[in-house]
């Protein structure tokens, strides 16, 4: 099982994210993380930059049709911040 560096970011849906080998991955508040498949760098690097980053997701990533898994484990575990 990959464990991944989490990037967290500023959003009212989104948790986290991060990028390795193609793979984007997305934490949301929920818990329930997502991966989408052969995701260039520079979408990844937009999200991070994204003014809102659940817009962007939306538009850039899943709208674009990019094949995505839910997890069932979560590859942040390592990273995870104390409440």
């Amino acid at each position: 099982m990959n464990t991944v560096t989490p990037n967290f970011v500023v959003s009212s849906t989104i948790d986290a994210i991060a990028w390795m080998s193609q793979t984007l991955y997305v934490r949301f508040k929920s818990g329930a993380t997502y991966t989408y498949d052969k995701v260039p760098y520079d979408l990844y690097d937009g999200l991070k930059k994204a003014e809102s980053c659940g817009r962007f997701l939306h538009l850039f990533v899943k709208k674009a049709g990019f094949r995505y898994t839910k997890l069932d484990h979560d590859p942040f575990v390592d990273h995870k911040i104390a409440a």
